[in-house]
């Protein structure tokens, strides 16, 4: 999924996404997910959840920082299969995250 797609389907602007991912380190790494559902072969279900958890986090700006979320909602990413699950895909989720395509600022050998 791309990003223009999640940020559509919530019904913000790009803007506000770019804001909420840089904020939010829960939202950035949903969004990741997201974004990384083809390569991971994440659920449909999951996927949907997901996007239901990003639309209730948007219901609850002022907590998204806190427990108050995992402690008193009822969000897909919480229960505790998907917590599970989720947690096992960190290493890859932080990789793509913090991934930076660095190119050796020499000469390219390409052989065409």
């Amino acid at each position: 999924m791309k990003h223009q797609t999640i940020y559509k389907q919530l019904g913000i602007s790009h803007k506000n996404y770019t804001k909420l991912r840089n904020k939010y380190r829960f939202f950035a790494y949903i969004t990741d997910l997201l974004t990384l559902d083809y390569v991971l072969n994440l659920d449909d279900d999951l996927v949907n959840g997901l996007l239901k958890d990003l639309h209730e986090a948007l219901l609850h700006k002022s907590v998204l920082r806190g427990l108050d979320m995992a402690l008193f909602t009822s969000m897909t990413c919480f229960k505790p299969d998907n917590l599970a699950f989720i947690r096992s895909l960190t290493q890859a989720v932080n990789h793509y995250h913090s991934h930076k395509w660095q190119y050796c600022m020499g000469t390219f050998d390409v052989n065409i």
